[in-house]
């Protein structure tokens, strides 16, 4: 029998044991990714879900100065936020975080469920840059359409404007909501039969109308953030409908990572470029191209198999966990699965002791 030694545990424990209680205290997680270049408010709002004062000391970090993963109970079910750094930036190589992202997946979608993605957005800002441009095309492309609604953008901020300037913004962002090359567009409304995101006003209290809105303090207000960011996780994510990322389908069917959708809208020219839905599957064309037919008619898709295959979604976590020498990448990521179990073990226990 193999054995690891699990310094978050202090002893040797067989592979089994190890396994089993990771399988066990994951059991019903729910993972969710978090996108958005910095400043715009996610360590706001991580510390609004997760009741963390997001000290370096509580964040569990990949090694990378960007890179947190962050557990919570929310509503009494439990979830892993995974912030990640956009792509596009001068100091982390977009191939580098992608590949971060597989390796998260790999390990961490044997135990939990990968049930949504946040993506947030400055409600300051007068158009997209560079930057959140390719996320968001990237983001179709990995995610891609049947999962277009589990994906919520954030958008943030709003405390910091006068109401005129908040009619303004609002004005500017509904205007990138219906563009459909703007990114946002394909995912809050894509066409028929697939289903689009929604949109979260972090901060604001609605009504049924926006000019009946209330935008909250972040300093004074901070129980009711907190109270309005947590149902917005509970409605939009404890009775998901949750399907395949299409880049797990894309594996599923044999597909090289250099040839996934998800890697070529990472290469592609935004300028020369656009994200169409051909099929199921969301991909990368010339700009110039004729725009494909959306929907499980279509044939040709990007979907189907280069050969016959029966390879699961997620890898299986032996052959992850204790087949030969892990890369740094994976070894992270497994090691990560010990601290979040142990982490879910406490949760459990302070909520007993709070019931007696």
């Amino acid at each position: 029998m193999k054995f690891v030694r699990s310094s978050t545990f202090g002893e040797l424990n067989p592979k089994t044991e190890v396994l089993n209680h990771i399988k066990k205290h994951l059991r019903g997680t729910k993972l969710i990714f978090v996108f958005g270049l910095s400043g715009t408010g996610k360590t706001t709002l991580l510390k609004e879900l997760t009741g963390l004062d997001l000290k370096p000391g509580h964040m569990l970090d990949s090694g990378t100065k960007e890179y947190h993963v962050f557990p919570a109970v929310v509503h009494g079910e439990k979830y892993i936020f995974v912030d990640t750094p956009g792509f596009g930036a001068a100091d982390i190589p977009d191939m580098d975080i992608m590949d971060h992202i597989l390796s998260c997946i790999d390990v961490l979608g044997s135990y939990v469920t990968i049930a949504g993605a946040l993506y947030l957005y400055d409600c300051h800002a007068d158009r997209l840059t560079t930057e959140q441009a390719k996320t968001l095309r990237w983001l179709q492309c990995f995610c891609g359409p049947n999962f277009y609604q589990n994906i919520t953008v954030v958008s943030t901020k709003w405390d910091s404007l006068s109401p005129k300037e908040q009619d303004k913004a609002m004005t500017r962002f509904e205007s990138l909501k219906t563009n459909s090359d703007s990114g946002f567009g394909q995912i809050l409304q894509p066409p028929a039969p697939f289903t689009g995101g929604q949109v979260y006003y972090h901060g604001v209290e609605l009504d049924d109308h926006w000019d009946n809105r209330r935008c909250l303090d972040p300093d004074d207000d901070v129980p009711e953030r907190k109270r309005l960011a947590q149902r917005m996780i509970q409605r939009r994510y404890g009775d998901a409908s949750v399907t395949d990322l299409q880049i797990l389908v894309e594996k599923q069917k044999n597909k090289e990572k250099q040839q996934t959708q998800a890697v070529r809208a990472l290469e592609a020219e935004i300028d020369s470029s656009k994200i169409r839905i051909k099929g199921e599957s969301a991909i990368i064309l010339d700009i110039n191209a004729q725009d494909p037919i959306p929907g499980p008619s279509s044939n040709d898709s990007p979907g189907e198999p280069d050969s016959d295959s029966s390879e699961a979604s997620v890898s299986d976590p032996e052959q992850i966990a204790w087949e030969g020498p892990l890369n740094g990448m994976a070894y992270f990521w497994f090691r990560m699965t010990l601290t979040l179990a142990r982490f879910f073990v406490g949760a459990a226990t302070n909520m007993t002791r709070r019931r007696k």
